[in-house]
């Protein structure tokens, strides 16, 4: 099955290079929770890794550079991903274990570029405007350092803000 899954990502990398002028090729699938990896780093690297390369030696093929995303914390196979020759680690969960982002900076920030770390969870849903802006300076000065790059943004997708709005038959929540 995993095979079957990689060989439809790897043709559809490769008609993704061959028909639009892509700057890169993102790849992923989320194989951490908050906590920890959903399987351990052994089981990943046998059952994962093979495939997730094909996936990767296609950008790497046409000379892209490679983004991956998976969410939470991955600390424990960012060696194995840039050996695998990864260029940006999408996002960065700095709520998780392992996944600080200037710690992470300090370690790998040589060999990889990361794209999130402002925290979607705790931060943007409930911070005050100064909160935000200070966790965001925080970030943007210590990641702002040589080797690898850093792109701001948010540890995941920010929701629309909603509001609640009720009728006589439900509760239903609008954009």
């Amino acid at each position: 099955m995993l095979g079957r899954c990689a060989d439809f990502a790897v043709e559809l990398a490769e008609q993704a290079c061959k028909q639009f002028p892509l700057d890169w090729l993102w790849t992923g699938d989320d194989v951490a929770g908050q906590q920890s990896m959903m399987m351990s780093p052994s089981a990943w690297r046998d059952l994962i890794r093979p495939h997730l390369q094909r996936v990767f030696d296609v950008g790497r093929r046409h000379g892209l550079w490679i983004a991956y995303h998976s969410c939470g914390a991955v600390r424990d196979i960012i060696p194995d991903l840039i050996e695998m020759g990864l260029d940006v680690l999408n996002p960065v969960q700095g709520n998780c274990p392992g996944m600080d982002p200037l710690e992470l900076k300090r370690q790998f920030g040589d060999k990889l570029a990361f794209m999130g770390g402002v925290d979607t969870q705790g931060l943007l849903p409930h911070g005050s405007v100064v909160a935000v802006a200070r966790a965001t300076d925080r970030l943007l000065q210590g990641m702002n350092t040589d080797g690898g790059g850093y792109i701001l943004a948010a540890s995941h997708t920010v929701p629309p803000k909603r509001r609640m709005t009720t009728s006589s038959r439900c509760t239903k929540w609008r954009a």
